[in-house]
């Protein structure tokens, strides 16, 4: 097994910080063992080769549909007055469809989080493993930590194609909004908030002003950043929240059959709870519009989505310590 190196790349610190890694060293001997036993099997460094390709993939599909998209809606669009306003409406359709089939999918990777940690620990308790691990001096905390490595690598490979796809997102965003801003630059910012939506509607930069322009494009780019680290890095908690979810029905139910239909319950059950904070964001905006107080949708999404990690932390957090309980329990 590789060592990782002392001194890595921001980017790939980064992404070892996120991955199952970031907490258990590759070198477990469970996280190591369970590494070479999923479907795209390999060492920590191949690990390291698929996630990049995963993401890099990803965003150039979403960037090529873009491009294809962008392209027939010019050459459809004859008059050159009207393209940017068809390139800019179309953008934001491309956005908006992407993000709601990028949430549906999301919905699936509950499932398939949930589904990887099913039989994470009753396995373990039926065949006995786990009384052989406490002849060992590996502690209790290590081997739920290195379960749930071992669970999330089962759905990592969903997690990465569902994250470059939302960067790929955050990518056509921030090449084409500065492209639209640089096209129009003396736009009347009346007509820009009908073409552009997502621009603040703020009454101070209701002007033409060239100083208040461009003081309206730095704060919707800061929205979009915004948004785009929440929407980006979101589903990384959500598969650590599922899967931890499913250890703890693992633990509780060891019956395989109820453990099944204990984690749909489960699963139904996040997933009235997102319904919830969907739905409580919108009653909260709507609450603080009498006031005067527009809540920008980029920025609205970005509450939504921080809720959600805050969420499934918290969904984590209560499994795992279910899981210590249970095992605790076992050994007395």
């Amino acid at each position: 097994m590789e060592r990782i190196r002392k001194s890595p790349s921001p980017l790939k610190r980064l992404l070892i910080q996120l991955s199952p890694f970031g907490l258990v060293s590759p070198e477990q001997a469970i996280l190591s063992l369970e590494l070479r036993r999923i479907p795209w099997k390999g060492s920590f460094k191949q690990f390291m080769r698929k996630t990049a390709g995963w993401l890099v993939g990803t965003i150039c599909i979403t960037f090529i549909a873009w491009v294809i998209i962008s392209s027939l809606l010019l050459l459809i669009t004859r008059q050159s007055a009207l393209q940017l306003m068809v390139l800019t409406q179309g953008t934001i359709i491309f956005v908006m469809v992407g993000i709601t089939g990028l949430g549906l999918y999301s919905l699936l990777l509950d499932f398939t989080s949930i589904r990887a940690a099913l039989g994470s620990i009753n396995t373990d308790i039926h065949s006995g493993r786990l009384d052989m691990i406490r002849l060992t001096t590996m502690r209790e905390g290590q081997f739920i930590l290195a379960k749930h490595g071992a669970s999330q690598l089962r759905a990592w490979r969903s997690t990465m194609l569902l994250v470059g796809a939302r960067l790929g997102l955050m990518v056509v965003l921030c090449i084409w909004f500065p492209l639209y801003a640089a096209a129009d630059m003396r736009l009347d910012m009346a007509s820009m908030m009908y073409a552009l939506p997502t621009m603040p509607v703020v009454e101070a930069i209701r002007s033409s002003d060239p100083l208040l322009y461009l003081i309206g494009i730095v704060i919707t780019l800061f929205a979009v950043l915004s948004f785009g680290t929440t929407f980006v890095l979101e589903p990384i908690w959500r598969m650590r929240g599922m899967t931890a979810a499913g250890m703890a029905v693992s633990a509780r139910i060891t019956d395989r059959s109820l453990a099944s239909i204990s984690a749909f319950a489960v699963l139904l059950a996040g997933w009235m709870a997102q319904f919830v904070i969907i739905l409580g964001t919108i009653i909260f905006g709507f609450f603080l519009a009498p006031f005067g107080i527009f809540l920008l949708p980029f920025v609205s999404f970005a509450c939504v989505f921080l809720v959600y990690m805050a969420f499934f932390s918290l969904v984590k957090a209560v499994s795992l310590r279910v899981v210590a309980r249970k095992i605790v329990t076992l050994a007395d």
